[in-house]
């Protein structure tokens, strides 16, 4: 009911930039759809077996970008939800030297190391939402986690990287929902 008011508000205030809003991605993997509607992105496995598929945002975030994550099914045993500096990841791209994000299994990467539990993290849920904020001059990635009503937040390096919106998906029939924060 509100949310027409609340982005006017955020434009109006400069939180949410016009060219931060593209929640638009992109996947070399066939197994992966991605479907753009009114609402946001949805991000859905679709291969016959699990394995790990990849999305990425198809346009680099230059300064300050805000969106918002929900697991809508399965998504328990695995979901990388964050950041990356490169247009080509390898298989995964969780693993690579510029990925930034949570996972599943209390995973949180930095750097493409896993941290496990890295400040209380506990994994997704169906039915979460989490609003991130990339701050690319403060170089920090932040995330508020509603079920636990907390904020991680992940420093990132200092040099100029071109970050991209990551996620990776892994099981059969898992899938996200990419919003504009509300």
């Amino acid at each position: 009911m509100y949310e027409a008011e609340l982005k006017a508000a955020c434009m109006f205030y400069g939180l949410f930039p016009k060219r931060c809003l593209n929640l638009s991605l992109k996947s070399t993997a066939q197994d992966l759809s991605i479907v753009e509607d009114g609402d946001g992105t949805t991000v859905r496995h679709n291969a016959s077996c699990h394995g790990h598929q990849v999305a990425l945002g198809t346009e680099v975030i230059e300064t300050f970008a805000a969106w918002k994550v929900s697991p809508v099914s399965g998504c328990s045993d695995w979901l990388f939800a964050g950041i990356i500096a490169t247009a080509d990841p390898s298989q995964g791209g969780y693993g690579s030297s510029s990925a930034f994000g949570w996972a599943g299994g209390r995973a949180v990467y930095r750097g493409g190391a896993n941290n496990l539990g890295l400040g209380g993290w506990v994994g997704w849920q169906t039915g979460d939402h989490a609003i991130f904020l990339l701050d690319t001059k403060a170089s920090i990635l932040e995330m508020y986690h509603s079920r636990t009503q907390t904020l991680h937040t992940l420093a990132l390096p200092v040099e100029n990287k071109q970050w991209r919106l990551h996620l990776n998906l892994h099981g059969q029939g898992d899938a996200v929902k990419l919003t504009i924060p509300t």
